[in-house]
C-alpha cells in the first residue's frame, strides 16, 4: 500500500472547500441563520490530533525497536495504517471546509461574522494538525528493511509489482 499522495489530499480538500463554501449561501437561501463554529469543534479536532500523533510516535518507536519495544501485531499495524490514511484524507476535507467557511466571512464587519471567521479558521488549523498527524501515522507504519545496500533499500520502497519489474 502506497502512502497517501498529495493529489488525493488536494481532492479531499477541494471537496471540503466546495461543501464548506456552500453552507452560508444555502442557509441564506433557505432563510436559516448561518451557524457559528463552536469552540468544542476546535478542541475535539485538537484531541483527535493529539491521539493520532501519539499513535504515530509509539508506532514509530516500536517498529524501530527503540528502548526494547515490541513491534505491533500485523493486524494492529494495518489498522493503524488505515486510521492514518483516514485521518489524513478526513483532516484535509475538514480543513478545506472550515477554511472556505472562515475565509467567507473574513472581511465582513460585525461581531458575528468576525466570530465565524475566527472560529472557522481555528477549526481549519486544528484539522490541518489532524491531517498531518494522519500522514505521520501512515508513514510510521512503514517497516524498515535491512539496509544491505542501495539496491536493497530501494526494493523496500516499491510495491510487489514494481519490485518484480526491476
Amino acid at each position: 500500500m502506497r502512502p497517501t499522495a498529495a493529489p488525493a489530499l488536494a481532492v479531499a480538500a477541494l471537496v471540503g472547500v466546495l461543501v464548506g463554501g456552500s453552507v452560508a449561501p444555502l442557509c441564506e437561501a433557505a432563510g436559516v441563520i448561518v451557524p457559528t463554529v463552536p469552540w468544542s469543534t476546535v478542541l475535539t479536532l485538537l484531541f483527535v490530533a493529539a491521539v493520532v500523533l501519539t499513535l504515530a510516535w509509539t508506532t514509530s518507536r516500536s517498529l524501530r525497536r527503540s528502548s526494547g519495544a515490541r513491534p505491533p501485531e500485523p493486524q494492529r499495524a494495518v489498522t493503524l495504517l488505515v486510521l492514518g490514511r483516514a485521518c489524513a484524507l478526513g483532516g484535509a476535507a475538514i480543513l478545506g471546509g472550515y477554511l472556505a467557511f472562515g475565509l467567507g466571512y473574513l472581511g465582513d464587519d460585525g461581531v458575528l461574522p468576525r466570530e465565524r471567521s475566527v472560529r472557522g479558521l481555528a477549526a481549519a488549523a486544528a484539522a490541518a494538525v489532524v491531517a498531518a498527524g494522519g500522514l505521520l501515522l501512515e508513514r510510521s507504519c512503514q517497516v524498515p528493511g535491512p539496509p544491505d545496500g542501495p539496491d536493497d533499500e530501494d526494493r523496500y520502497d516499491r510495491g510487489p509489482d514494481d519490485a518484480a519489474a526491476a
